[in-house]
């Protein structure tokens, strides 16, 4: 739904305040040699497909007038631009549904989340064929998406739908899902636990 833009101070004015009249912009000050910065970036990558929003990087060791400016004291720093101001956000990195909050205050809602209330609202009126269109478009967007598994299972499980191949697929998106989870550890591992010299 939103969209990524690296951000420098030729077209901070542009890209973040003019912009924030359209619809928020999340900025992301950042570094490279920042450990927690790689762990919030996955999660703001991912809450852009769901949320409408511009996520702004900007590194400041590229751009340290921009972070001296916008008083960035350690990074991650992530800050809020709407309607030509500048808000705080937060430092460090948060948990996506501490994030979601956050973006719930400047009027931005999940495309995922309204379209499971539809499908619950449809299988409400007993109108299965609507409550699984709007599944197999959710799914077909969110593939990995851990509350849309649940969903899913839940939705075909209801109806007795389960099948060896159905089950594959779940099986398949999970065990991804695992992966990534693993991956994480091992770079919050990284950035956290001090290299020693032996």
């Amino acid at each position: 739904m939103g969209y990524a833009v690296v951000v420098d101070p030729s077209n901070f004015q542009q890209e973040v305040i003019e912009n924030s009249y359209k619809k928020p912009v999340v900025i992301d000050f950042s570094a490279t040699w920042c450990g927690p910065c790689k762990l919030l970036k996955p999660i703001l990558e991912k809450l852009l497909q769901e949320y409408d929003f511009i996520l702004a990087t900007i590194d400041i060791d590229a751009h340290p007038n921009l972070a001296q400016q916008y008083n960035v004291e350690g990074v991650p720093d992530v800050k809020i631009a709407f309607q030509g101001k500048i808000n705080q956000g937060f430092v460090g990195v948060l948990s996506e549904a501490e994030i979601k909050d956050l973006l719930k205050q400047f009027n931005l809602t999940s495309e995922l989340e309204q379209k499971i209330a539809e499908m619950h609202q449809a299988m409400a009126e007993k109108n299965v064929p609507k409550a699984k269109e709007i599944l197999d478009e959710l799914f077909a967007k969110y593939p990995e998406h851990h509350q849309l598994i649940l969903e899913t299972v839940n939705f075909f499980f209801l109806r007795n739908f389960i099948t060896e191949g159905f089950l594959s697929i779940i099986l398949l998106t999970v065990s991804k899902m695992l992966i990534k989870c693993y991956q994480l550890l091992v770079l919050i591992k990284k950035s956290i636990i001090p290299k020693h010299k032996v």
